[in-house]
């Protein structure tokens, strides 16, 4: 695991780190294991205390804020006893995730905005839209591409890649 201070530009890890550690959950961030292809996981430590781990996977502000937001899901309204990692699930654990990837959506682009998405044609709406909504345009335009509103490539340079110091 990397220091967050490693991060370039990104003075809002800590207070995040530290907002998360107040209400009993350890954010930990870590390079993205070869192979691995998971974005987050999380697991109770104790019956106080979560482990919320984002591995920083596509590097991409909107895959690390929905993964988080994905991960405070399962924190908040799934079994303590179970260990969730991001991956394909069936049964009961593919309707956890599913849940998990609702609320994480509704966090971030809130239903009532969200039918509005379609609208968006224009690289000047997607901004506008992003900041009434106080996200960065990157979730905006993630949404838009997971949604099949966009290609995959359209307003990819309105992301934000995160990555560690010491990345090539």
């Amino acid at each position: 695991m990397r220091a967050l201070s490693t991060f370039p530009g990104i003075d809002w890890i800590e207070p995040l780190q530290e907002r998360a550690a107040s209400v009993g959950i350890a954010l930990v961030i870590v390079k993205e294991l070869p192979k691995c292809r998971v974005n987050g996981a999380t697991r109770w430590l104790s019956t106080d205390k979560a482990m919320v781990a984002l591995s920083l996977r596509q590097r991409r502000n909107d895959i690390f804020w929905f993964t988080l937001f994905h991960e405070l899901c399962h924190v908040l309204r799934h079994s303590k006893k179970e260990t969730f990692i991001d991956a394909k699930a069936s049964g009961i654990a593919a309707n956890l995730e599913e849940e998990a990837d609702a609320f994480a959506s509704r966090v971030l682009i809130p239903p009532h905005l969200a039918i509005l998405l379609p609208y968006l044609t224009t690289e000047a709406q997607v901004v506008e839209f992003a900041r009434k909504l106080d996200v960065a345009p990157g979730i905006v335009v993630g949404r838009l591409q997971h949604e099949r509103y966009v290609p995959n490539n359209k307003w990819a340079h309105l992301f934000d890649r995160y990555r560690f110091t010491d990345d090539d």
